[in-house]
């Protein structure tokens, strides 16, 4: 994680605060994690996902079972389950920051949902009255 500012210092704990929340086959469970606030040292600790993240797997090791549109599409099945079970939450949980890179896959290139540090619960929305003259 970013140490080098406050900001990732307030990823790391929004990352905890979500990860003592949420549980699905489609986000990526921590293991574990360690802190030393006076030195700015913040470590979190995930299981190993064989296939990195989606984004290497296309473009850098462009992994041949990404050739098949059907794993291709059962990866995108799996995000999207994901999605549904962060916006299922009363409030709902906005992740902020889907992106190639944040979707790592496992062994069968099954997919999961990564780094919740610019998530955040969905707030009321608030009303504005504007009254025109």
């Amino acid at each position: 994680m970013d140490t080098s500012s406050h900001q990732g210092e307030r990823e790391f704990h929004n990352e905890l605060f979500f990860a003592s929340k949420l549980r699905s086959l489609y986000i990526i469970p921590p293991l574990g994690f360690s802190s030393d606030p006076k030195r700015r040292r913040f470590l979190l600790v995930y299981p190993l996902m064989q296939n990195g993240n989606l984004q290497d797997a296309l473009l850098k090791r462009k992994c041949s079972e990404l050739f098949n549109w059907e794993k291709r599409f059962e990866i995108v099945l799996d995000i999207a389950k994901g999605l549904c079970y962060l916006h299922s939450f009363d409030p709902p949980v906005i992740h902020g920051d889907i992106k190639p890179s944040n979707i790592l896959l496992d062994c069968d290139f099954n997919a999961k949902i990564g780094d919740f540090g610019l998530a955040r619960l969905k707030s009321e929305p608030v009303r504005v009255d504007v009254e025109l003259l």
